[in-house]
């Protein structure tokens, strides 16, 4: 029943559902339970595979995804610190020294794909969690995906910066030349 693809050794998510989907329409159901089983497999399992997969497909595309995210913490926390206490600072990348206002540019950057509301309190928090954690562990910083908030902040962020490419990577026909030679 599951062996779709004799060729290969194991089976797969995508073969696995069509496998379930094929069984539920041979089985002798009510029309009431056959449509609920397919609506299920194909309204909710579906969704939340490909949900995965995206996400998948988005960590795996950000080659050090962990060092990416890590920098980038570090630098929001940076940022956040020295904007807090209305100070200049230098931009570790780019060497370029930073005031207020290029410092919210910057900050803003990361929270806007999150959502962020009220900036000032986040930072607040993030910069004073850093400093508790730091206190708590011989001077140690935390690791960006240790406080959920930030985590979550820093993904999205990561995220949206993969955005433009992930059409490319489809599962369906591509809709243009150019996006079909991209995902060549």
């Amino acid at each position: 029943m599951f062996d779709l693809r004799p060729e290969e050794i194991q089976a797969n998510p995508i073969d696995l559902m069509f496998a379930i989907e094929e069984a539920i329409k041979k089985e002798s159901l009510d029309d009431e339970k056959h449509k609920l089983y397919l609506s299920f497999i194909k309204e909710w399992l579906h969704k939340r595979y490909f949900e995965f997969l995206e996400k998948e497909l988005r960590t795996a595309y950000l080659d050090s995804f962990h060092t990416f995210g890590q920098n980038m913490f570090e630098r929001y926390v940076l940022f956040a610190e020295a904007w807090i206490n209305d100070e200049q600072c230098r931009d570790p990348e780019t060497h370029t020294l930073l005031n207020r206002e290029a410092l919210n540019g910057r900050l803003e950057e990361i929270e806007k794909p999150a959502g962020i509301v009220n900036a000032k309190d986040f930072r607040n928090e993030i910069v004073h969690y850093v400093l508790r954690y730091k206190a708590k562990n011989e001077g140690r910083a935390p690791k960006w995906n240790d406080y959920e908030k930030i985590k979550l902040v820093l993904e999205k962020r990561m995220f949206s910066a993969t955005e433009n490419i992930m059409p490319v990577v489809s599962f369906g026909a591509k809709q243009d030349k150019e996006t079909e030679e991209k995902h060549g």
